[in-house]
């Protein structure tokens, strides 16, 4: 039996291991090492979101027994200084999420919850981290809690990141993760509206194969997640917490 997983990453750098708070947001570079590195002796492959949109839709392909797909948010200076060497020496591949407007500056919105702002991956360094194969969706164009606003702003936050992130780096962008793992079938079908293939969202679970393309579950990584604590999520945290939500 295939198994699919899809791991949520945030930041990866130096951090002091005492942050009390939104501590998914951050993975030390060193257990980032070891994550990878157990991955590799379990045996598992990274596979690309299209190839998932494939098999989530029916079509016929060859899928590795143990399937990863990695994941990043936001677009961190740190995922190019940090994670990016990592990936390159074990052969595996990611994607990271762009938020469109913020391209190369803060995560303001950080500001709100007393939170010091981290730096942002400029528009260069993303052109040269395409060059190697690492792929890039959209996250918005304004990490926008997506349910919280008008429709009307949410469907043209969507679009438009799409619209930004294809004229900045000049390739299709097929794939969006909702800021904050907010969503509703409203914002599902904006996503496929826009031309998306994929949604990723914050709901823990492996991905099966009755899992929506608009609504792919992931496991998040997390500041005290020892590389036992990792193994525990990747192996045995498959079940999600709550129904997905499923496109008619």
């Amino acid at each position: 039996m295939v198994k699919i997983d899809v791991i949520m990453y945030h930041q990866v750098g130096m951090f002091e291991y005492n942050i009390k708070t939104h501590r998914a947001n951050y993975c030390h570079v060193q257990r980032f090492k070891q994550q990878i590195y157990l991955l590799k002796k379990a045996g598992y492959k990274t596979i690309s979101l299209d190839i998932l949109y494939k098999y989530l839709i029916g079509e016929k392909v060859e899928l590795p027994k143990k399937s990863v797909i990695l994941t990043f948010d936001d677009g961190y200076e740190n995922f190019y200084q940090y994670a990016f060497p990592v990936l390159q020496d074990s052969g595996f591949s990611a994607i990271v999420y762009l938020i469109a407007n913020k391209i190369g500056g803060v995560t303001d919105w950080f500001e709100a919850k007393n939170r010091e702002t981290a730096t942002l991956m400029s528009l260069e360094k993303i052109r040269e981290l395409m060059k190697y194969g690492v792929e890039f969706g959209s996250h918005g164009t304004d990490h926008l809690k997506l349910t919280n606003v008008d429709k009307k702003v949410a469907r043209k936050d969507i679009f438009e990141s799409k619209k930004i992130l294809e004229d900045m780096l000049g390739k299709e962008i097929r794939h969006f993760c909702y800021p904050y793992g907010d969503h509703n079938i409203d914002i599902m079908n904006f996503v496929k509206e826009a031309g998306f293939k994929t949604g990723v969202t914050c709901e823990r679970g492996t991905v099966t194969k009755n899992v929506d393309p608009y609504a792919i579950p992931r496991k998040a990584v997390s500041l005290g997640d020892s590389i036992l604590g990792f193994a525990w999520k990747l192996f045995f945290k498959n079940n999600p917490k709550r129904e997905l939500l499923k496109l008619e």
